[in-house]
């Protein structure tokens, strides 16, 4: 998929890392975590190497990109749907009930698949 070998900005992976412990091991909030940064800063690529290296943690990738954009990777299927339900969430607590459907639904899609083949997830070749 990526054809240059892996450059960490600035300890990404182990920030991410060690807040994907810290989520997972709290009780009062919810079991996921989201990356949100600017075009160009290797979300993706950091992304599906966390993936590799902590085989154990699941990925559920969403991309809201926009529909017509040439941008890499493509959006994901559903997510204007996804985020439009996002937007109309009465309060945060609505929101989480919102993103929890639509996580729960995806993985019940994807199954095995959603946390084995995260590349695929990106080129949409997994389904």
């Amino acid at each position: 998929m990526f054809k240059i070998e892996f450059q960490e900005p600035v300890s990404f992976l182990t920030g991410l890392t060690d807040r994907l412990k810290e989520v997972a091991g709290a009780v009062s909030s919810y079991n996921y975590l989201t990356v949100v940064q600017s075009s160009g800063y290797g979300k993706t690529r950091s992304i599906c190497e966390l993936t590799i290296t902590l085989k154990r943690i699941p990925l559920i990738y969403v991309c809201f990109r926009n529909e017509g954009s040439t941008g890499y990777p493509p959006a994901t299927p559903l997510s204007d749907v996804i985020l439009k339900e996002l937007v109309a969430a009465k309060d945060i607590d609505d929101a989480h009930t919102v993103a929890g459907q639509w996580i729960r639904a995806i993985k019940t899609y994807y199954e095995k698949d959603l946390f084995s083949r995260p590349a695929d997830l990106l080129n949409n070749k997994v389904g």
